[in-house]
């Protein structure tokens, strides 16, 4: 379904910008 692509596409940006924001250092 969309709504389940567009869910897996959200959840995989967050843990993109997490990933990020949890290390700085880079």
């Amino acid at each position: 379904d969309r709504r389940e692509f567009e869910n897996d596409l959200a959840e995989r940006f967050g843990a993109l910008v997490k990933m990020p924001l949890l290390q700085p250092d880079r």
